[in-house]
């Protein structure tokens, strides 16, 4: 599988919040003392601004999470240097075959970045710690670096490379040879996810969570799912949408259960091509997305191990009901619920009064909770909570504005301030301070070369700002009337008691 198709595909999986610490090693012995050294080259290679020997010393039986790991070193040196790097093993080693794992601490430091004004460092923890699970195999008395991906510093929810959510109301895993690996939620758009690794091979699982406002058949979604996974690469192409049911549940399967499959095949040269296989389970607005992927040699030769692995996966409570099912996930995960049309957080002590009359639903994606209201008029109100971005301590004022400027750039977007209606330009003064002990601004944002002719031009913006959170109500209205409603609803939104 080529390295852009296995990032591109990679895309897909999405994420939660985690919390347990890693269990530490025992004393060293021989093998670890090899492992140290090794990454003490890497470490030594990363400081010197070297990536290219760094992805050299590796060879991938996962190309993509490779890419993906020194995509995330490259903008770590964006920020700058001098740099300090050093890396230890906190859990391992765990043998898988001829290889050997283990997961490994890594802590970044700049340290000029405190003293130095305007250091782009200086939003950085110090130092930046990380985790990540390193695979390594010897050749020739040499030890090479197979695998290597990020993973969140705390986990919860997998066990025994066993994930388990109740909330979602599943659990897959615990077969001998995969490894799962919990995954950061700045990477995709789904309530929680996680990717689990056939080690020694380049054949994977990625396994998310969605919720979506209204009930779509299974063969909907993998069609839909599968048309866009087929246009990330030349001339790849989605087959005939089967219907499929998890084969614990095949026989017997709990009412409104749904499932389909769908396979996209991926031609490369070289390799024989590459395959993704969709598995898709419903109940209700609840989907459970399975997507295998690999060269089809892989799939081919390790068939009988995906099938296993396909097994493992149930519902935890089958009889469930369907609005019970969507409810629970969200709840946990984001901590929002609707009063009416009024949403109240209980993870973030969030609420925002939406217009009286509107449809207010709850979606999915990469932030902390994203919410929507829908006017009877084709008006729309989101409310959008984002965390702090992987690599930084909080939110700053002019790490927003910077976002700001970033979200409209190449789009045929513009912002004005929201008093005048003059040019917005990033500034101190633009910000004020907020009720609830925050910062805010508002600002209009208009398409002025929309090639969607239904495309709303003229929009305004309520952002809030916390150490810990960033709040973005973003509202159009499609009559005089709604627009009044907005007016109403904009200033309610409060952060607190």
């Amino acid at each position: 599988m080529t390295r852009r198709a296995t990032v591109l595909l990679a895309a897909l999986a999405a994420s939660l919040p985690f919390a347990t610490a890693p269990v530490r090693t025992q004393q060293p012995t021989a093998e670890l003392a090899r492992i140290t050294a090794l990454l003490a080259e890497l470490d030594a290679a990363f400081v010197a601004g070297d990536l290219a020997a760094l992805r050299t010393r590796f060879e991938p039986d996962h190309p993509g999470a490779v890419a993906m790991f020194v995509h995330h070193l490259e903008a770590l040196l964006r920020l700058g240097g001098p740099r300090e790097r050093s890396s230890e093993i906190v859990a391992g080693p765990h043998q898988y075959g001829a290889l050997t794992l283990v997961r490994v601490r890594h802590s970044t430091r700049w340290p000029d970045a405190a003293t130095t004004p305007g250091h782009p460092a200086a939003r950085v923890a110090q130092p930046l710690v990380e985790d990540s699970y390193l695979t390594v195999r010897a050749n020739d008395q040499r030890l090479v670096p197979t695998f290597v991906i990020g993973v969140p510093v705390q986990v919860e929810c997998v066990k025994g490379n066993r994930f388990r959510c109740a909330a979602c109301n599943y659990q897959i895993g615990g077969v001998d040879g995969w490894l799962c690996v919990p995954i950061e939620p700045e990477r995709g758009g789904a309530i929680e996810a996680a990717s689990f690794y056939l080690l020694g091979t380049d054949l994977s699982l990625d396994v998310t969570v969605r919720v979506e406002p209204e009930a779509v058949a299974a063969a909907a979604t993998a069609e839909r799912l599968a048309a866009e996974l087929a246009a990330l690469t030349p001339d790849s192409a989605a087959g005939v949408t089967s219907r499929w049911l998890p084969p614990e549940h095949e026989e017997d399967p709990p009412t409104g259960l749904d499932g389909a499959r769908v396979a996209i095949e991926i031609p490369e040269d070289g390799d024989g091509g590459s395959r993704a296989v969709l598995h898709v389970v419903t109940l209700g607005t609840l989907q459970h997305i399975l997507l295998a992927r690999g060269s089809r040699a892989a799939l081919e030769a390790h068939a009988d191990r995906l099938a296993e692995l396909l097994q493992s996966y149930r519902l935890l409570q089958p009889d469930r009901n369907l609005a019970e099912a969507a409810a629970m996930p969200l709840r946990q995960h984001t901590g929002g619920w609707f009063e009416a049309t009024t949403y109240h957080n209980d993870h973030f002590g969030v609420v925002l009064r939406g217009p009286a009359g509107w449809k207010p639903s709850q979606r999915t994606g990469g932030a902390v909770f994203r919410v929507a209201w829908t006017g009877p008029d084709g008006g729309r109100l989101w409310l959008t909570g984002h965390r702090v971005p992987v690599g930084m301590t909080k939110w700053t004022e002019a790490d927003v504005d910077r976002w700001l400027t970033q979200q409209c750039d190449g789009r045929g977007l513009e912002l004005r301030t929201a008093e005048n209606g003059q040019r917005w330009r990033p500034a101190p003064d633009n910000w004020c301070d907020a009720p609830d002990g925050g910062r805010e601004q508002s600002v209009e944002l208009r398409a002025v070369a929309s090639g969607d002719p239904a495309a709303p031009h003229h929009r305004r913006l309520r952002l809030l700002v916390f150490p810990d959170l960033l709040l973005v109500a973003d509202a159009h209205a499609g009559t005089e009337r709604e627009s009044a409603a907005l007016h109403e609803a904009l200033p309610t939104l409060r952060r607190g008691n």
